[in-house]
């Protein structure tokens, strides 16, 4: 018997789960809707058409490499007798680099930084072993590759602007060699551009820098910063104010200096443009407080009023009755009348001092049950 109860009460706990399952799928499949899901609006920047000069150019993004280095390795097996430089330490040409045990001296061919010592005196190298290397950071060298579209715009002796991204600094250079021969594995042709530079101790191999090529200078020209400029499905456009509302106007773009954009069709100089700027919402928060909203509509919640020192809390707003006489139809019993009014009391009156409840509770001596009078 015990068990089947025991049964029944887990039959029961299980339907009233499917239950709630069912009508919280029910209540969502209904309320769902109603809720802001993420989405955007749409804000309108202004911009101003201007006249102005501007310099089309080229991008690319290269890499510092070490233009020249000296590498020392050991031919075959044998002995380190001496070595005389340490990592990090300024040679000039003809400086004594290692020593090795049949005699054979290397030194270095250029002025550099001893880059890396890989050796120890006493140590056995191994053939083929790298011992020590230097290289020259003072006279590096850019390298950028560029595609087969592009590659017709370099021409040895160019000038170009090099972006240091890690130091924030800005270089003059040129174009010191192009490879003609490509070295593109894929369906495109590339090739490799290089640029020398004298840098200071800050730049290192190793470092990216953004290269721009400067192309044509285009002078007194129509123009619009760039974010001014909305693509849609129809094409470039900027929005124009037509009284209360926006009208879309398509722009004819020409050429660009990656701040401004040249239009050769659209808007005159001094006219106001507007630009979409879409601002993302944030989706309203689905909680149980919003649900039951959602299900029960919002609840006002009525605070009773609060009892200070012995005096009733008026509700804000509320005033005394302005007769004190009985409805119409309703009397008092025999022998009982309506005080008289009297006047209406001060705001700070209090039947008691402030503490004080003007009930004292019988106190009884000792041995006095509480309750009991004296001489009972």
């Amino acid at each position: 018997m015990a068990k089947r109860r025991k049964k029944s009460r887990w039959i029961g706990r299980i339907l009233l789960l499917v239950l709630l399952v069912i009508a919280a799928a029910i209540a969502w499949f209904f309320l769902a809707p109603t809720f802001k899901t993420a989405g955007s609006s749409a804000q309108y920047l202004p911009y101003t058409v201007q006249t102005r000069d501007i310099t089309t150019s080229l991008s690319f993004s290269g890499t510092v490499e070490v233009l020249h280095t000296q590498q020392i390795t050991a031919q075959e097996g044998q002995t380190v007798r001496e070595i005389f430089v340490e990592d990090s330490q300024m040679v000039k040409k003809g400086d004594k680099l290692i020593q090795l045990e049949d005699g054979e001296m290397f030194t270095s061919n250029m002025d550099g930084v001893v880059n890396q010592v890989r050796a120890r005196k006493g140590g056995y190298a191994v053939p083929g072993q790298s011992l020590v290397q230097v290289c020259d950071l003072k006279n590096l060298q850019i390298t950028l590759s560029v595609d087969e579209y592009d590659i017709s715009s370099f021409s040895i002796g160019q000038p170009c602007q090099m972006y240091f991204l890690a130091l924030e600094e800005t270089f003059q250079g040129e174009i010191s060699h192009i490879n003609k021969v490509s070295n593109g594995m894929g369906t495109m042709a590339s090739y490799t551009v290089s640029i020398e530079l004298t840098a200071p101790e800050s730049v290192l191999p190793g470092m990216q820098v953004c290269v721009t090529i400067p192309q044509e200078q285009l002078t007194a020209q129509t123009v619009l910063p760039i974010e001014a400029i909305t693509f849609d499905e129809e094409g470039p456009c900027v929005y124009l104010a037509r009284g209360d509302k926006m009208e879309r106007t398509a722009v004819v773009l020409g050429k660009n200096d990656q701040q401004y954009v040249q239009l050769l069709e659209g808007p005159l100089p001094g006219q106001q443009v507007y630009a979409i700027n879409t601002v993302p919402e944030k989706p309203e928060e689905v909680t149980l407080a919003t649900l039951y909203q959602r299900l029960f509509g919002k609840t006002v919640v009525v605070n009773e009023p609060q009892l200070s020192a012995g005096r009733e809390r008026r509700p804000e707003g509320a005033q005394r009755p302005e007769s004190t006489e009985m409805p119409e139809g309703m009397n008092f019993p025999e022998g009982m009348e309506m005080p008289p009014d009297g006047p209406e009391p001060p705001d700070d009156f209090a039947p008691f001092p402030p503490g004080e409840s003007g009930f004292s509770p019988m106190q009884s001596s000792p041995g006095q049950s509480p309750g009991q009078s004296e001489g009972e």
